[in-house]
């Protein structure tokens, strides 16, 4: 490969690294609001489960399921689970079908696959439940659905994703105009040591007033052609003088 075309090729390669770390570092940038978003939801309705787990323990029994259906039909948006248990595992009341396994009155919540019951209709969804032990042996089970967790990681996943693309397109386009351009100010660079080697020696790399390497190297390579120029013309009046003083001496 030719100088100019190896020198055209790195630029390019350095315009495309650059572009993957900018890549990289949104991917980054990614996966930090990806587990924050995430993380702050998930504490915010274990907070807000817990609360209503608390709330609803202290209601006698009697109330407790008339209570219960109260407040899932104020549920519009059916995000929570609720239900209660018999001993026995047998359901007493509210939306849930059966008691999750391995949810044991532990005083914290955890994420499980639970189902949702809806008139004649059963749906699965996941949620942060947490369980609470009453006084007459029963179960109390409180959740909500994380599903619109899970969707907004996802709007943000595939957000970020569409924005990885023209971060890439970009970086690849100006290494490409990058690469292009040095590419041709090289040319230019050949064509001048071209006119300097074949007798015009006034000719020099033509500078743009630019603070870049390819400018930095014209100015040092004019400096060379400076002193390659003043030895040429040193050597040539050397060379007039001693043809003169052969002439003179044959006289």
């Amino acid at each position: 490969m030719s100088l100019h075309k190896r020198l055209a090729s790195t630029s390019f390669r350095w315009a495309s690294l650059f572009s993957d770390v900018c890549a990289m570092c949104l991917l980054l940038t990614w996966g930090f609001l990806h587990w924050w978003i995430s993380s702050q939801a998930i504490v915010d309705i274990d907070r807000a489960i817990t609360d209503l787990a608390d709330a609803f323990s202290t209601l006698p029994a009697q109330r407790l399921n008339e209570e219960l259906q109260q407040f899932l039909e104020r549920d519009l948006r059916r995000v929570h689970l609720i239900g209660r248990f018999a001993e026995d595992g047998s359901r007493l009341g509210g939306n849930v079908e059966t008691l999750p396994f391995g949810l044991a009155a532990t005083g914290y919540a955890r994420e499980f696959a639970m189902i949702r019951l809806e008139a004649l209709r059963r749906e699965e969804t996941v949620a942060r439940a947490i369980v609470r032990r009453l006084d007459d042996g029963s179960a109390l089970v409180v959740g909500r659905s994380i599903d619109e967790v899970r969707r907004a990681g996802s709007a943000v996943d595939s957000a970020l994703a569409l924005s990885v693309v023209p971060v890439l397109c970009f970086g690849l386009a100006a290494g490409a105009l990058r690469s292009r351009r040095a590419r041709a100010r090289i040319d230019l660079f050949d064509r001048s040591v071209q006119k300097f080697l074949t007798g015009d020696l006034r000719e020099r790399l033509p500078l743009r007033g630019t603070n870049d390497p390819l400018e930095e190297f014209a100015i040092l390579f004019n400096a060379k052609l400076d002193e390659i120029e003043a030895l040429i013309r040193g050597l040539s009046g050397v060379g007039d003088q001693i043809a003169h003083d052969l002439c003179f001496g044959m006289e």
